[in-house]
Formats: structure tokens, C-alpha cells, sequence
């Protein structure tokens, strides 16, 4: 049974004022966002899925904090 338990990690990170990020979670592929996109939104939300034991695959990568993790300092 999966239970709705979340980890949140936070990292203050200097940010271009155009341009893209390439934002790179563990192994994951990387993917590019828009500088402007995450600046505006002040935070990128990173959701993982377990895969099997101890392993885990990006799921989500959204500009923003997601309903889910609002409340994470």
C-alpha cells in the first residue's frame, strides 16, 4: 500500500534573467525550462515515483509548487 508521504529538499539557486535551465534530477533526463517561466513562478516542483527498491524515476517537473507540496518551507 503506497502510502502519501513527501520529502522535500529546497535549494535557493541563482537564476538568469532569460533564457533556459536545464533541470537534471538524480539520473533523470534533463529537461530545459524557461528562466523567465521559473522565475515568475518562484519554485519548480520535482515528483518521483518508485520504480522498486531504492529505485526511483522523475515523474513531474512543473514550474511552480503544486498543490501537494504548498505548504513545504
Amino acid at each position: 500500500m503506497e502510502q502519501g508521504i513527501f520529502n522535500s529538499y529546497i535549494y535557493d539557486l541563482p537564476m538568469p534573467g532569460a533564457g533556459s535551465v536545464q533541470i537534471s534530477p538524480g539520473t533523470s533526463l534533463r529537461r530545459k525550462i524557461d528562466a523567465l517561466v521559473l522565475t515568475r513562478a518562484g519554485a519548480v516542483t520535482v515528483f518521483y515515483a518508485r520504480e522498486g527498491e531504492g529505485r526511483y524515476k522523475v515523474t513531474t517537473i512543473e514550474p511552480g509548487k503544486s498543490d501537494e507540496v504548498v505548504n513545504a518551507v
